[in-house]
């Protein structure tokens, strides 16, 4: 019986090796190899890797702040937090890019990705505050998240998932 494989979650850096990541979608692999590391240095995300022993980028989070701003008050006073202030857009972290590299597929290992994503924005929220984890999956991976415990937010095709709520009833996401 073989031991399966288990990785941390690091911030990406130049010596990881991206050019034969393989998620299966052409435009988060160019994204990986092309624009990440960049972005990352001009502080517009911060992409977390999965690399193997040699270096090799398996999987990636890419996270950055957002802002949920609505005009439909009715909207917000679902989403809005108890005793959030009501002048207040609410603050979190976007999830804007996930992908794991075929070669881990049908293995579990996506969802073990995602909650690794989720520890790193969730200590951001403790540090620095933030209600939310946000995506904007496209159609086929909406199933993904909602097992998650994501919510399409009313009217739009975006999710969220209310960090602290999710965190502290008690679901163990502990690696």
């Amino acid at each position: 019986m073989s031991q399966a494989v288990q990785y941390d979650l690091e911030r990406l850096h130049g010596e990881h090796t991206t050019n034969f990541f393989d998620c299966g979608v052409q435009s988060l692999d160019d994204w990986l190899g092309s624009q990440a590391l960049e972005q990352q240095e001009q502080g517009r995300s911060c992409t977390h890797v999965w690399a193997d022993a040699g270096g090799m980028v398996v999987g990636y989070a890419t996270l950055l702040p957002t802002t949920i701003t609505e005009q439909d008050p009715g909207l917000m006073s679902r989403l809005r937090p108890y005793k959030y202030p009501r002048t207040s857009d609410l603050c979190g972290v976007l999830l804007g890019k996930l992908a794991l590299d075929q070669s881990l597929r049908s293995r579990g290992l996506g969802f073990d990705l995602l909650a690794a994503a989720f520890l790193v924005a969730y200590d951001a929220v403790r540090l620095i505050g933030g209600v939310y984890l946000v995506t904007d999956p496209i159609e086929s991976v909406r199933g993904f998240y909602e097992k998650f415990g994501f919510q399409t937010l009313p009217g739009t095709s975006r999710m969220f998932l209310h960090m602290r709520e999710w965190a502290e009833a008690g679901t163990s996401i502990d690696p």
